[in-house]
Formats: structure tokens, sequence, C-alpha cells
């Protein structure tokens, strides 16, 4: 994967034994030093994977919410795979979340309204490569990216 022969990747895996149903997958070809297959979920459900997180997570991670503004600023027609999204809140969330195709954004900005920004700072800054990013990652921007359709 890398041009450097004495490069090192490291690979967190999560493996969730009980996956909500309803995403969908799709095989792509790499290309790096050698061809080869992934099998991942489509980036709709990528998406909801991370709204679920957003929405059901018991604590605030900053990279969850630096994460809404890099999907929605990278593809900005983006819709979340619903029928999935429902059926992981359905599963893990503590709290009843009713969300459809017209007020998952609404939901998220009162998600936003709550939100400690500052400590959402706090907990992603040592991960970006380009800290000047930090500046980008506070409710206006949040609230501005959920507008746009």
């Amino acid at each position: 994967m890398s041009p450097h022969k004495n490069a090192k990747i490291s690979i967190k895996i999560e493996i969730d034994t009980n996956p909500p149903s309803g995403s969908k997958e799709e095989l792509t070809l790499y290309n790096s030093t050698f061809l080869f297959y992934i099998l991942h979920y489509d980036l709709p459900s990528l998406f909801s994977g991370k709204l679920h997180a957003l929405l059901c997570r018991e604590y605030t991670k900053g990279r969850d919410w630096y994460d809404l503004l890099w999907y929605l600023s990278n593809f900005r027609d983006l819709k979340p795979n619903l029928i999935m999204l429902k059926r992981a809140i359905k599963q893990t969330c503590k709290r009843r979340i009713e969300i459809e195709k017209g007020n998952w954004k609404q939901i998220l900005k009162q998600e936003i309204d709550e939100l400690d920004i500052e400590k959402v700072k706090k907990d992603v800054k040592p991960f970006l490569e380009n800290h000047n990013e930090i500046e980008f990652l506070n409710k206006e921007s949040l609230y501005q990216i959920l507008e746009k359709d």
C-alpha cells in the first residue's frame, strides 16, 4: 500500500457480531503494488453507521463530528441508508429516535445544539494531519453543511 518498503501499516479490526440488517455492499478492485478486491459497505451505509454513532454513542467522540463534516463536504448529495440506520437505532439506542427521510438533518441539528464543541475539538485535534482544520469544526459549520441539499 506504500511505495516505501519499510513502511508499516496498523489495522484495527472491530467485528460486529450482530450488525443491523439493511446495509448494502460493494466489491471494489483496489490497485496498489498488487491488485485485490475489497468487500465493503456502500457510501450511504457507511454514512448511516456514522450517523448511528453520532445519535446513539453514550459519550461525545470528536472524530464522529469531524467525520460528519468530511462526509458532507466531500459528498454533497449524500443521503443515509435509512433502512440500516433505523434498524441500528432500534437495536442499540437507549433513547427513542424516530428518524425519517425528511427529518434526519433536523435531528442532527438538535444534537449540535447540545454539543460541547470545545470538548469535540480537544478530542479530535491529535488526529488531524492539518491542525488548522480544527477551525472548521464549529457549530456554524456543522449547521451549514446540514443545510446543503
